[in-house]
């Protein structure tokens, strides 16, 4: 048995392009771009949420550790396909659905599975990482 640096060599070593073609989309099953391709489009035009949750302030989680906890107020719900117009402030969440627009004055976005709920309040027990700068 080789170690696997040396197969890669060997692969590399032994491989010869064998050239490029158009092939129609459809007709394109089993074959790899030849270069890169870009859209002049930026799709979604926002940065959306990629899950299910609540957007906040990442900088509103940093008091958190294993003895205390943050508590921070649930002014709305945003869903797919919705904006929201409001500003949300320090110490504040707004409950995001899967697809929709993070409001640009949050930061983070944190699983709906990762928190708690108090009546209106939303409780957090970890440190959130940003998600956009």
């Amino acid at each position: 048995m080789i170690d696997i640096s040396t197969a890669i060599d060997k692969i590399i070593e032994e491989s010869k392009p064998i050239g490029t073609c158009e092939k129609d989309l459809m007709e394109s099953v089993g074959y790899t771009l030849a270069e890169n391709i870009y859209s002049n489009d930026n799709l979604p035009p926002f940065n959306k949420s990629a899950m299910d949750g609540y957007a906040i302030k990442s900088k509103d989680s940093l008091l958190c550790n294993e003895s205390e906890n943050i508590c921070l107020d649930i002014i709305g719900v945003i869903k797919a396909g919705d904006y929201f117009e409001g500003k949300v402030d320090d110490k504040q969440a707004i409950k995001i659905m899967t697809g929709a627009p993070v409001p640009d004055d949050t930061d983070a976005v944190i699983q709906i599975e990762n928190v708690e709920l108090d009546g209106n309040k939303l409780i957090l027990s970890e440190v959130v990482k940003k998600i956009k700068q």
